[in-house]
C-alpha cells in the first residue's frame, strides 16, 4: 500500500483549519472573533471603548490561532531532525526552521504585547488623552 504523505498532511491541515474555531472558540463567552456591542440594552450601539475591546479581543484570538499553528512547523522540524541520521543537510534545515519559528513566535508575542499595553492604557478610566490645544 502506497500512502501519499503530502495529500494526507494537506487533508489533516485543512481539517484542523475547518474545525479549530469550534474547539478554540467553544468557551461560551459573549463574543468570539466577531465583537457585539451591547450598550444600554441595545445591540449595535457602539462606543470608542467597544472599538478598543474589539481590537483587544481580535488580537487575543489571533494570538491563540498563531500559537496553535506553530505546532505544525515545530513538529515537522523535529521529524526532520530525528530522521536526519548522517544527513547534515536535514539537520541544518531543521535547525534553521526551528530558529525561524522561534523568531516568528517572538515577533508575534511582541506585537500582541504592544497592542495589549496600548489597548489597556486607552481603556483605563483614568486615561485623559493628550490635548495638544490647551486653553
Amino acid at each position: 500500500m502506497n500512502i501519499n504523505f503530502k495529500s494526507l498532511f494537506g487533508f489533516i491541515l485543512v481539517s484542523i483549519f475547518m474545525f479549530s474555531p469550534f474547539v478554540v472558540l467553544a468557551q461560551g463567552g459573549p463574543t468570539g472573533l466577531v465583537y457585539e456591542c451591547y450598550n444600554n440594552g441595545v445591540y449595535g450601539n457602539c462606543t470608542y471603548q467597544d472599538l478598543l475591546n474589539a481590537v483587544r479581543n481580535f488580537t487575543n484570538q489571533l494570538t491563540v490561532y498563531v500559537l496553535a499553528f506553530t505546532v505544525v512547523p515545530i513538529a515537522y522540524a523535529g521529524y526532520l531532525f530525528m530522521t536526519s541520521g548522517d544527513n547534515a543537510g536535514n539537520r541544518t534545515k531543521a535547525k534553521a526552521m526551528l530558529y525561524k519559528v522561534a523568531i516568528g513566535i517572538f515577533v508575534m508575542l511582541s506585537a500582541w504585547l504592544i497592542v495589549s499595553l496600548i489597548a489597556n492604557a486607552l481603556l483605563n478610566p483614568s486615561f485623559q488623552g493628550v490635548n495638544p490645544i490647551r486653553p
